[in-house]
């Protein structure tokens, strides 16, 4: 016979669990984060003194690579403080990350996000997603003010510490939103490496510091994984034990069918 699990010890287990996918994440992040290039026969130069910013890889025999050629046409790069596209023109870098081995890696994945060709959702879908949202808070409100004068207000109020619209959108959105960041996230690294490959036929030692090709496809696996960990964990904190068992047999990020968020919860059917 299946037992319920209890509030308590749900959010026990959530907790727990949170705390675990952290740690480890932190000390997988560190580990990466610690390699350096040996020797690299190249230096990274980043010019910022035009009008946009230029970052050029200049070996030690004088011939140069510049990254900006990589970008889509009207692409530029910025300085931020982490590594992200954003509206797949512009490709801002951390320039305090480029002593490390992974800011080629890093960088290159950005441009490949920039540059992919992966279907988008059309704005049809995200239209109807975001309607359906805004219904289901109304309806929320609407069902929480029955329980008593100034019972909706109160809900208002606490949605407006963390309100996020995006929990409300239906299921089915959800679960074409989670394919197509799999798909981008994978076409992103794919042309990452593809690229990177073409640059060290090149004579650009752009692994320098890796032990060897498999360390560096760990750290692509590290990176997927951390996109399916936090999907685990606001299935978790949404209390969607079928969603976690689901991503847990079908992962999306990841090829190896390993669960990150290692709980596995009976709930009783009623």
């Amino acid at each position: 016979m299946t037992e319920t699990i209890s509030a308590e010890t749900l959010a026990d287990l959530i907790l727990e669990s949170t705390e675990a996918v952290e740690k480890k994440q932190r000390e997988e992040a560190k580990r990466y984060e610690s390699i350096v290039p040996k020797d690299r026969n190249f230096d990274i130069v980043i010019d910022s003194s035009g009008l946009s910013i230029k970052i050029t890889l200049v070996r030690c025999d004088g011939r140069k690579k510049v990254l900006n050629t990589f970008l889509p046409l009207f692409g530029w790069f910025a300085k931020g403080e982490k590594f992200v596209c954003e509206g797949n023109k512009k490709v801002t870098f951390e320039e305090g990350e480029i002593s490390k081995s992974h800011f080629l890696l890093s960088l290159f994945h950005e441009i490949g996000h920039a540059r992919s060709k992966v279907k988008r959702r059309s704005s049809l879908a995200v239209f109807k997603a975001g309607f359906c949202a805004w219904k289901t808070l109304y309806a929320k409100l609407l069902e929480e003010e029955k329980k008593g004068k100034g019972k909706g207000k109160e809900f208002i109020e606490k949605e407006k510490v963390s309100f996020s619209i995006e929990k409300y959108f239906p299921d089915w959105y959800k679960d074409e939103d989670n394919l197509f960041r799999s798909a981008s996230e994978r076409d992103a690294w794919t042309y990452a490496l593809r690229t990177l490959k073409q640059l060290e036929k090149e004579g650009y030692d752009v692994f320098s510091g890796f032990e060897s090709k498999a360390q560096v496809r760990g750290y692509v696996r590290y990176c997927l994984k951390t996109y399916l960990t936090d999907l685990l964990l606001n299935k978790l904190l949404s209390f969607d034990v079928e969603g976690m068992r689901e991503l847990n047999e079908h992962p999306l990020f990841c090829k190896e069918k390993e669960n990150p968020v290692a709980i596995r919860l009976e709930v009783a059917k009623e």
